[in-house]
């Protein structure tokens, strides 16, 4: 028996379809971009509770980068349980994560935080990535005496009284990658980046050490975040790097498939003079876009799978253990579990979630974290360690150059933004 397309049986059938393929859709999502449950340790009889906020992207652009902070936090809290969670005033304290969606968004951002500081009453969050979702936030924390650990690299030119930024800074990722660059022989280069605060600061202050070291911006690009690299785009690089130079690349998200496939597609490769240095991109992000669009392209970042150190083995080892074997270990997983482990020590040095008491506590002495120790210093900035590497390709990270242990300047280049202050 045939149906007529405009029947209410058909419309019914349609409906229920795209019903169930929505549903679908949303448990596959969620099984990608979020962990598995947080896994309750029945260890311990926990004497109270202290409940913190994530707040990351599990929809929209962003969300394929901030996917790996979430497990390295989760990672972090489930390990604090195990062992017996933070003792606080004499009694043991169980961490409740609650987990936000900031929707890539940063008005989302702004009011998830909201919601947890002022509805939930958590004193501190892990999360925020764009600069714009970061600023966005800002008000919350500082109105509200909070504190947010923020993960990623950043411009610079900010040091708020509520924020501990856990990232590098463009003095410690940036500054070493023209400094190789320019040893490498290599003095043309072109800007390509999302259309927000961090991309547009960041190459502002790039161009003004170029010049300073006698090399050529041959062009920018930026994108809205979300946005397509075109053929168009392609061939604007190609036409201002013509006998070849390296592409400075501060895309954010999801965009970097089609950046890297165009630049495939058109050649634009190491073997021809080409090359692509990114910030912002890492072996999670390769791995869920696809590797083989990235091979030969160089990042610079505080954390690789292939470090050969202790520290890092015993985190990827438990990392895979607990969210597959398959799954790449990167910097934003290695920085979101840092930043749990050491604001923990610090409330149970200062026996206290108090935010002046944490911010105190925590610049004592130093932290450890997958890449080896860190410490926080009074301008609640880290030193940490950088690397430069090369993607391989199976989307692996060959280890190239160790860029020290550099002190954070928040200012650099001298004078290029003013500080925020409270």
């Amino acid at each position: 028996m045939s149906v007529d397309p405009a029947s209410p049986y058909r419309r019914l059938s349609l409906k229920l379809l795209a019903w169930l393929l929505g549903s679908v859709a949303v448990v596959v999502v969620a099984l990608l971009l979020n962990p598995a449950p947080i896994q309750q340790s029945s260890m311990h009889d926990f004497q109270s509770e202290i409940k913190i906020g994530l707040l990351h992207s599990t929809t929209g652009t962003m969300a394929v980068s901030e996917n790996p902070a979430i497990a390295g936090e989760i990672l972090a809290v489930e390990e604090i349980n195990a062992s017996g969670g933070i003792l606080l005033h004499g009694k043991s304290h169980k961490l409740i994560p609650t987990l936000r969606d900031g929707a890539s968004d940063p008005a989302v951002f702004a009011q998830r935080a909201r919601e947890l500081v002022e509805d939930e009453g958590v004193s501190v969050v892990f999360g925020g990535w764009t600069s714009s979702s970061r600023k966005a936030m800002l008000p919350i924390f500082e109105r509200n005496d909070s504190l947010l650990f923020y993960p990623i690299q950043y411009e610079g030119g900010e040091q708020a009284e509520h924020v501990l930024y856990f990232g590098a800074t463009p003095n410690q990722q940036a500054a070493p990658v023209l400094e190789w660059a320019f040893s490498q022989g290599v003095s043309d280069f072109f800007l390509v980046g999302s259309d927000y605060v961090y991309p547009r600061t960041v190459n502002q202050a790039l161009k003004q050490e170029i010049a300073r070291l006698g090399g050529s911006i041959r062009g920018e690009l930026y994108l809205p975040l979300g946005a397509r690299v075109s053929a168009n785009h392609i061939a604007q690089i190609s036409e201002r790097l013509p006998r070849g130079g390296i592409l400075i690349n501060t895309v954010n998200g999801d965009s970097n498939e089609s950046l890297f496939r165009g630049l495939n597609s058109a050649y634009l490769l190491p073997q021809n003079g080409f090359y692509t240095v990114s910030f912002s991109i890492d072996e999670a992000t390769i791995k869920q876009l696809g590797s083989q669009f990235f091979a030969g392209g160089y990042i610079s970042q505080g954390f690789f799978e292939s470090l050969d150190l202790e520290d890092a083995k015993h985190f990827i080892q438990r990392y895979k253990r607990r969210f597959g074997i398959d799954r790449a270990v990167s910097e934003p997983a290695a920085a979101g579990y840092t930043m749990v482990r050491s604001w923990a020590d610090a409330v149970a040095r200062a026996d206290s979630v108090r935010a002046k008491d944490v911010l105190e506590a925590i610049q004592k002495g130093t932290h450890h974290s997958p890449a080896g120790p860190i410490r926080v210093l009074a301008n609640q900035h880290v030193i940490k360690p950088m690397f430069l590497g090369q993607v391989d390709a199976n989307g692996g990270i060959t280890l190239l150059k160790h860029f020290g242990e550099r002190a954070p300047e928040p200012d650099w280049p001298e004078g290029q933004t003013a500080k925020t202050q409270k």
